[in-house]
């Protein structure tokens, strides 16, 4: 068991499940990358965004995920490909802290944000009980698109999504394959550790990701 989620194999859910449903707002927060800098939502859509973006890609995962990393390449050829036209993608890190993502981060070359999510916080506001679990957040702050798990089709799937929201087009399509993983597509998470005087020790970690 890991020290925050217990896990368990998994296949696909019903899109019932889901918390956030298209055209929900985003929940909004403001967390610290691996490089300390502050990353707000609100600062990059909505109508008072400061650094407007045309969307959002923000991806849950986790180290331990194989299914996650199976989506890496997908991932980095859509940051490629869509940051010149106004797409921001973030990696939202779940379980571990700083100290276990940055060298994480590094191996890998990601070329995107990393926040660390390390009490599940971040995951319990937007609904994620499964990885790699994806966002679309289109320019209004709203959810545009989500997506659970990974699919062979998927680096064509986020194209027409993010064409869709963005009203942009990619220089050329993305034609990149996921092999299929050992285990299910997805990992799903059990809840996180609680007892007395957890509320308390939570608190200051809870207000922290409110605005």
């Amino acid at each position: 068991m890991h020290a925050l989620f217990s896990l368990i194999l998994a296949a696909q859910p019903p899109a019932s499940e889901l918390l956030r449903k298209s055209g929900d707002a985003a929940p909004p927060f403001a967390m610290r990358d691996l490089g300390r800098a502050l990353f707000s939502i609100r600062d990059h859509t909505g109508g008072s965004a400061k650094d407007p973006r045309k969307a959002i890609v923000m991806v849950f995962f986790a180290t331990w995920c194989e299914p996650c990393m199976k989506e890496v390449p997908i991932i980095r050829d859509i940051h490629g490909r869509w940051t010149p036209r106004g797409v921001e993608v973030i990696y939202v890190g779940l379980s571990e802290g700083t100290k276990e993502l940055t060298p994480f981060a590094e191996k890998h070359k990601f070329p995107w944000r990393v926040i660390p999510d390390a009490f599940g916080l971040l995951a319990r506001r937007y609904g994620v009980s499964q990885l790699p679990h994806l966002f679309i957040i289109d320019k209004n702050g709203n959810v545009g698109f989500q997506h659970r798990g990974i699919a062979p089709d998927l680096a064509k799937l986020l194209d027409e999504q993010l064409g869709r929201i963005t009203g942009e087009k990619p220089d050329r399509q993305g034609s990149l394959d996921i092999n299929k993983p050992r285990f299910n597509t997805t990992y799903r998470l059990g809840r996180a550790p609680s007892g007395p005087g957890s509320t308390a020790r939570w608190a200051p970690l809870a207000a922290f990701l409110g605005e």
